[in-house]
């Protein structure tokens, strides 16, 4: 079956009209910035739900490991009772942990700081002194890594908790770890001597031996020294004297009931307190961080004894940063639009915050055991662990967090757990796996629910108070980010009523209630930041302390009321009965996506496609090839009865956007939920190399009668590769290509950039293929014939490549060709320009011809005619014009940040000696679409030939056309300078320029050095 095709054009061609190197402006800020927080001019008189405020719940001076340092202090505080229970074992005490944690912190600080550094520790840019802590799985947690993450959070560092695994895998992402966080030591669960060696050479390897050789100096100089006190102090008494030498650990060298070796280790002790407090000199620093076992820092922290005379300092790592107003923790979350990593940072006030809120709004009964329901990677467990300490609660954890028939057995065992916290997905299976167990009544005993995550649907609100049938169960969803700790407003459901009450949408959506204490949420138009009127849809934004600290920690600017962090949700607020305002999350920003003009909801697909009764799971996303147009593709996960062919076609039916369909067993999800994209996509290319049978393409059609002869073994791989790689390129399957291999490969959705895509492909497989094979042939076994030819007679296949150049020829703008260049100009800009003013145009075409250098620029003409097809004007320096069209003045600061974010790049270039693309356009009709990347690639290269004449270095060009980026970078061999997302970028005016261009367009920056071969050569 055919998809109905999606291409931009079919047989035709697209006019090209790109700006590049705007006309500058004289108050142009390159100051300008992208940042995912903002701070909003207008007027705080807008529309906002706000929480309770509390302020002692933000004090800016309390870490939360203060606050657990301060309850340990408390004269009622149960410090002798055990803090963990792992595994059904009780574990250590509070007291214990309080010791214990102040021994680690010392013996990390004693390899971290620097001699008389009164504890300055070296920094990352951002202020941030990050101990990186690697597991060997992302499910593993005991007693120790608690302990662990505790010590460090005293010292005032950051801590950070990554998976051995992922980084073994991607060696690249381990190095640019490093350089982003710039730890200042590693600690990993097993012997760092038995890491894999490419993350092991980026690392300074500490051995407990290495540890204690390297303080063995420090050791016998203590040691002698207070040896040399008590036979002075001996000979002075023997002559009468009253100078009575005394030793800060005299007491402890004379006592009897000392051996010499529990005498060295308090000496150990003594100099390692001593080396803490910089009076004693350590070794050179590495240029790498220092890497320990943790069970090498527990072993030395538990045999090292402490006289009583010498305390155990409450050690902080100085900075200008307040401790309350620093980075807690580094995690990991995945972006849902691109399904790539990014690495988030925390800081202690979001922390405190929720914490307090839990506390006010949730507190805690007087036998109550917590329950630890995240991996250390997902930064809730920091909250489930200090929520437990803090309110001296005993602490439920196992091996591994994410077994679910452990948690159930767990929560049906420990019968005072009467608080949960779970992911929707997480909860889901915990209901799934109680019944099918007949284990219901084991969750009777949970009175509270907290869900945070993702999307929470009313059917599986529903579904829990089936399962769940106590009356005194509290379900409490929560909405919000990773960012934000996955929650910055909730609601409360004590049965299936209220659920039904707070149902939206048709059934489709679960009303979000309020604000958490201390937070502010706005609904923002996404375009213009515009409060929206009440009702409206628009971007969920959050103001206060939930506001992320991601590269400003400390920064005062975050008490701020109008600074807001955009959540990439869309909703709207909505009153209830009783007038009170309540938050309806109802989209991401990242679901609409403008695609050809044309605005598409993937959420809205997906929910139309649910509703099939063969459906079990459905998910539509946007995925990359290249620069190309993004392809809409839906997964889907079928019941056994349904017929994949007829949903497929009802699919295409619904939304003519969808290029591709496939199935799968599971659509594949994070730990907390999240569709894990990258594997989504990973498998979406799988299968458009699936093929059903490749002997089909040799079979001779059903009504001919010619006999057909067995293609030779080169013709018949070469067809797999020409087959594959247009299914690459078109985003279809492979099948499919097989299926219409005779006809035009513009029929079947090809577009001139996906011409390009397809001589890539073809040529990371070895084979030679060219762009003016597309104009020669069209077909797609008439261009497997053409990558034959360039195999057995390359002499013949270059005389057809070189005679299709023949058809243009290029040459400087002259005076003459000014009318021809106005009306290309014109037809162009009235398609991408908004305005009916043809005298603006005019005006604006008319001032082009005037300022541009006419022995830069460049025209292309049909060799027969000599009509005039296209033109790239080019100029050096800086041009100013005292007219801009607004749609193209929108533009100048986008265009001027990128090549400001990229001029240490050009170094040993002066500006005066880069020639500069300014704009290219072709004719709107005459050409076909192989003909216009044809065009486009050899005006470049006759501008380039223009540049060096006149003594240019290089050729830049930046661009949000994604043909011209394409031909730069793929067959020109430009070096790519900078690049970015359209819908990333907001400018002052708060407004997104191009707003006609689709959403996954690129602005970038592109250049090249011109040598004496630069202007010719090409890459294909």
């Amino acid at each position: 079956m055919h998809r109905p095709s999606s291409s931009l054009s079919n047989g035709t061609t697209t006019p090209i009209s790109c700006f590049h190197f705007p006309l500058v402006k004289e108050d142009y800020d390159p100051s300008d910035s992208i940042a995912p927080v903002i701070s909003n001019p207008l007027s705080p008189q807008g529309f906002r739900l706000q929480g309770q405020v509390h302020k002692a719940s933000i004090n800016g001076h309390l870490s939360i490991a203060s606050l657990l340092s301060n309850a340990f202090l408390q004269p009622d505080f149960p410090t002798t009772s055990n803090a963990i229970i792992q595994s059904g074992q009780l574990g250590l005490t509070f007291a214990q942990i309080d010791l214990i944690s102040r021994r680690v912190a010392v013996i990390i600080s004693s390899l971290v700081i620097q001699p008389g550094s009164d504890y300055q520790v070296s920094t990352n840019n951002d202020g941030d002194s990050v101990i990186l802590l690697i597991i060997d799985h992302d499910n593993h947690v005991d007693e120790h890594l608690i302990i662990l993450i505790f010590a460090i959070l005293r010292l005032g560092a950051t801590y950070m908790v990554v998976n051995r695994q992922d980084l073994t895998c991607d060696v690249k992402s381990w190095k640019e770890l490093l350089a982003l966080i710039e730890p200042i030591m590693v600690i990993t669960q097993t012997d760092p001597h038995e890491l894999e060696f490419s993350i092991r050479e980026e690392l300074t390897v500490i051995s407990r031996e290495n540890f204690e050789d390297d303080l063995e100096g420090d050791y016998h100089k203590e040691y002698k020294n207070s040896k040399n006190k008590d036979k002075i102090s001996k000979d002075k008494n023997n002559n009468n004297t009253n100078n009575n030498a005394s030793s800060r650990c005299s007491s402890a060298t004379t006592a009897d009931s000392l051996s010499v070796t529990e005498e060295m280790n308090t000496f150990a002790t003594v100099a390692l307190m001593k080396r803490i407090r910089g009076s004693l000199i350590l070794k050179s620093p590495s240029l790498q961080p220092v890497a320990i076992s943790c069970k090498c820092i527990w072993d030395l922290s538990l045999e090292l004894k402490m006289p009583q005379e010498v305390e155990l300092p409450v050690i902080h790592f100085k900075s200008d940063i307040p401790l309350g107003q620093r980075t807690a923790l580094i995690f990991r979350c995945h972006d849902p639009s691109s399904g790539k990593t990014r690495w988030c940072r925390l800081g202690h006030r979001a922390l405190r915050n929720r914490i307090s809120w839990e506390r006010l709004e949730f507190p805690m009964n007087s036998n109550e055991k917590c329950c630890l329901s995240f991996p250390l990677t997902d930064p809730r467990s920091l909250v489930q662990i200090f929520c437990s300490f803090i309110h001296a609660k005993p602490l439920l954890i196992e091996e591994d967090e994410t077994d679910i028939n452990l948690l159930l057995r767990k929560l049906g065992k420990e019968r005072q757990v009467s608080r949960v916290e779970l992911t929707p997905k997480k909860l889901q299976l915990l209901l799934d796996a109680a019944v099918e167990c007949g284990l219901e009544g084991s969750l009777y005993g949970i009175k509270t629910w907290l869900v945070s995550g993702t999307y929470f649907p009313p059917s599986l609100a529903k579904y829990f108070f089936k399962v769940v049938t106590s009356n005194d169960a509290l379900l409490v969803p929560m909405y919000g980010k990773a960012e934000v700790l996955w929650c910055v407003a909730y609601n409360m459901f004590a049965n299936v009523l209220e659920v039904n009450k707070w149902t939206l949408e048709k059934g489709t959506r679960l009303s979000m209630g309020v604000p958490i204490s201390n937070t502010s949420i706005y609904i923002l138009d996404e375009r213009t930041f515009n409060f929206c009127p009440f009702g409206q849809k628009g971007e969920i934004c959050v103001s206060g302390s939930m506001v992320p600290t991601n590269g400003y920690s400390g920064a005062p600017i975050f008490g701020r009321s109008n600074i807001f962090f955009q959540t990439g949700n869309l909703g709207r607020v909505i009153l209830d009965r009783r007038g009170n305002k309540q938050l309806l999350v109802e989209t991401t920003v990242d679901s609409r996506v403008n695609l050809n003009r044309k605005l598409i909801d993937l959420d809205e697909i997906s929910r139309k496609i649910k509703q099939d009764r063969s459906v079990i799971d459905a998910f539509a996303f946007v995925c990359r090839r290249g620069r190309d147009l993004p392809a809409v593709v839906v997964a889907v996960t079928m019941s056994t009865n349904g017929n994949f062919d007829k949903l497929q076609q009802k699919i295409f039916q619904l939304e003519p956007m969808v290029s591709c369909c496939f199935h799968l067993n599971n659509i594949p999800l994070f730990p907390d939920g999240q569709v894990d994209l990258k594997q989504l996509r990973a498998s979406y290319f799988k299968f458009l190399g699936n093929a059903r049978d490749w002997d089909k393409i040799f079979e001779p059609p059903r009504h001919s009668n010619q006999i057909y002869k067995k293609p030779s073994d080169t013709f018949a791989k070469n067809i797999q590769i020409m087959c594959k790689a247009v299914a690459f390129s078109l985003g279809v399957s492979v099948a499919e290509v097989i299926d219409r291999i005779e006809e035009s490969f513009w029929d079947i959705g090809g577009t001139p950039l996906r011409s390009i895509l397809t001589v890539k492909s073809c040529l990371c497989q070895g084979k030679r293929l060219s762009v003016e094979d597309f104009v020669i042939t069209n077909k797609v076994a008439d261009l497997t014939r053409r990558l034959t030819l360039a195999e057995k007679d390359d002499g013949k296949w270059n005389q057809g490549v070189y005679l299709t150049k023949r058809n243009f020829i290029y040459s400087k703008m002259t005076r003459k060709d000014r009318k021809d260049l106005q009306e290309i100009l014109f037809s162009n800009l009235s398609q991408s320009v908004d305005t009916n003013h043809r005298k603006e145009i005019d005006k604006y075409v008319s001032g082009l011809l005037d300022i541009f250098d006419n022995a830069l620029s460049a025209v292309g003409l049909t060799a027969e005619t000599r009509e005039v097809v296209g033109v790239a004007f080019n100029y050096k320096g800086c041009i100013k014009s005292h007219f801009l069209l607004p749609q193209i003045e929108e533009g100048i600061e986008l265009f001027n940040m990128v090549l400001q974010s990229s001029k240490h790049l050009m170094k040993g270039i002066e500006n005066k000696n880069i020639a500069k693309s300014y704009l290219i356009s072709l004719k709107s009709s005459g050409l076909s679409p192989a003909q216009s990347v044809l065009v486009t690639r050899d005006l470049i290269k006759e501008s380039m030939k223009n540049a060096e004449s006149i003594g240019c270095k290089a050729y830049l060009l930046c661009t949000v056309d994604p043909l011209i980026q394409e031909i730069c970078t793929s067959l020109l061999g430009f070096e790519v300078l900078s690049e970015m997302q359209l819908n990333l970028y907001k400018n002052k005016r708060l407004q997104k320029p191009f707003i006609h261009l689709d959403d996954h367009q690129l602005v970038g920056a592109y250049w090249k050095k011109i040598s004496a071969t630069a202007a010719s050569e090409e890459l294909i």
